[in-house]
């Protein structure tokens, strides 16, 4: 007797779809990535040396690792700059991608135009262009006696120091209002992402909380916020990964310069691995307190 062929379900499918998606990047993370990977790994350990051979290395344990982190004073400074950066660029990126994913998913004329706008910055936005958005409010405050690309004729901190706020306060949103603008050019994706999942709603919802008599508030945190909670999962976490690796990263930025400049492949690879493992932990918490806190509160 022939045996019947078992067929695939529906969600088998979808799965073996999405499988198909990701070989390219499967075959180019195995080609391109997985053996200069163990190499800078076994990197940190060593000392290399370049020859007529190619690279020699020696095995010296631990010796870099201590270096970078104990005796090299300049890594831990350029750590706690990008830490002390992501912890307040994540929440305002995330705070604007909502707000105009939420404006720009409801009806009026010239809607297309308007999310093709908030886009094209995710397009153009190479390095060279953040890097010229990043140096703003250095370059220009000096030459407009404070003002930045963003507030123009405004001199924000002329008014937040007569609002008799403390000076270190100040400081702080004056630095935050200088950045507004590239903050503004980080949120691209973001926005799309989040625009993706406001159109998966189904307006059914929000029509019976209509009936209900709820408000646009209760909407938002009983209606739209929970189900959101994924796709704000993925923002968060592309976000994190975004602001990490960005081209004006301290930490990227000077191990790019012993790697390509000095040839301190020892040196660099102990920067870049001690890089990854606080990111990790720093995912994990992420993790851990999204899905204390929001995925199991809404999802179940």
């Amino acid at each position: 007797m022939k045996k019947k062929k078992t067929k695939l379900s529906l969600a088998g499918k979808k799965s073996l779809y999405g499988f198909s998606f990701t070989i390219p990047w499967i075959i180019g993370f195995l080609t391109f990535f997985l053996i200069p990977i163990f190499q800078s790994f076994w990197y940190s350990f060593c000392d290399v040396r370049i020859s007529s051979e190619g690279l020699l290395t020696k095995f010296v344990k631990l010796e870099h690792w201590k270096f970078i982190f104990f005796e090299y004073a300049g890594y831990t400074d350029q750590l706690a700059e990008s830490i002390t950066t992501f912890l307040y660029k994540l929440p305002i990126i995330i705070f604007l991608s909502v707000c105009l994913a939420i404006i720009l998913n409801q009806k009026f004329k010239g809607r297309a135009i308007f999310r093709v706008i908030f886009f094209i910055p995710a397009i153009i936005a190479s390095g060279v262009v953040m890097q010229m958005f990043s140096v703003d409010s250095s370059s220009m405050s000096s030459m407009s006696g404070g003002d930045t690309f963003f507030s123009g004729g405004i001199n924000f901190d002329a008014v937040l120091v007569g609002l008799g706020l403390p000076e270190q306060f100040t400081n702080i949103l004056n630095q935050y209002i200088s950045q507004v603008s590239s903050l503004v050019w980080s949120c691209g994706v973001q926005i799309i992402l989040v625009l993706s999942g406001l159109q998966s709603i189904s307006p059914q919802l929000y029509e019976a909380s209509h009936i209900e008599g709820a408000t646009a508030w209760e909407n938002f945190w009983f209606i739209t916020f929970p189900m959101l909670s994924n796709v704000l999962l993925v923002v968060v976490f592309y976000t994190t990964i975004d602001i990490f690796t960005n081209s004006v990263n301290p930490v990227m930025n000077s191990a790019y310069y012993l790697m390509m400049q000095k040839q301190n492949y020892s040196d660099s690879s102990v920067m870049l691995w001690g890089y990854f493992l606080i990111i990790g932990v720093i995912f994990s918490l992420i993790l851990f307190l999204m899905n204390k806190f929001i995925l199991k509160k809404y999802n179940g």
